[in-house]
């Protein structure tokens, strides 16, 4: 964000001051009324913007519907396993909050997997500020697709500058940009974290189940090698990806990690 203080608003000032004068000695009025009429409009856009987006607001929402059998008292046993793999601090919580959610809804918590009979894994890919439209993206692409985002440019240059002196491009620009830039924009930004998880959710089966699998290892630059495998296990596999937004004006990723993991845990509650 950029604050403006002490000798620093003095000179802005003067700045803008200078400016204005040499808009009406070059261009007259009028152009001076529409720069303030566009300034004005700015800071409705800001107003709007604060006021619309003062509150936190936070959801998830899953890329495929999971439904698990419902289970008797005596088999509301869970193993819960969350692994962190965004490389940012903060999300440890998670798992003592999805511990809570569970037991809340009349679960055992066990930290041994074979005394389970629901296993919950949760693997976070991704917490980055981007667009609600990127983060849509990473939702549409489901369990194991690529969970990168790309943040479009903050704001846009107001103005294209020429070497004209007599263009109203370069000083009228140059205005516009900084009024509209420094006092409305710089301090009003409409903010969006996204956080993507993946999810596998496994019932344990009476019987033992066989799953066939095959992988593609490399072999240095030139070769490869493929290894095919049946393996058994007593897991009925349900595999989602959750994405969950948190969207508020200036928005700090300290307030939001609490917020979006809460909403997370309640989510898979919701499914058990």
């Amino acid at each position: 964000m950029v604050f403006l203080r002490g000798e620093g608003v003095i000179y802005f000032l003067r700045k803008v001051i200078g400016e204005m004068k040499d808009m009406i000695r070059r261009f007259g009025v009028p152009l001076l009324l529409l720069s303030l009429g566009l300034v004005w409009l700015g800071g409705c856009a800001s107003l709007y913007t604060r006021i619309s987006k003062g509150e936190l607001r936070v959801e998830s929402q899953m890329s495929d519907t999971v439904f698990l059998d419902p289970l008797s008292p005596a088999d509301r046993i869970v193993f819960v396993d969350v692994r962190n793999t965004t490389g940012k601090t903060g999300l440890d919580s998670v798992h003592g909050t999805l511990l809570g959610v569970f037991q809340r809804r009349g679960y055992e918590v066990t930290t041994d997997p074979t005394k389970a009979r629901v296993m919950v894994q949760v693997n976070f890919l991704s917490m980055e500020r981007t667009s609600e439209g990127a983060a849509r993206s990473a939702l549409d692409g489901g369990y194991g697709s690529p969970a990168g985002f790309e943040l479009g440019a903050l704001g846009a240059a107001i103005g294209s500058g020429g070497n004209d002196k007599n263009t109203t491009g370069a000083v009228g620009g140059a205005l516009l940009g900084g009024l509209i830039g420094t006092l409305f924009d710089a301090n009003t930004h409409d903010v969006t974290y996204a956080m993507v998880s993946d999810i596998q959710l496994s019932m344990r089966s009476d019987k033992d189940l066989t799953y066939k699998g095959k992988q593609n290892l490399s072999q240095g630059s030139s070769g490869s090698e493929v290894v095919k495998y049946d393996r058994k296990l007593p897991w009925i596999r349900y595999r989602t990806r959750v994405v969950t937004t948190a969207n508020k004006v200036n928005l700090e990723l300290n307030e939001a990690v609490p917020a979006m993991s809460g909403d997370l845990a309640n989510t898979l509650g919701g499914l058990l």
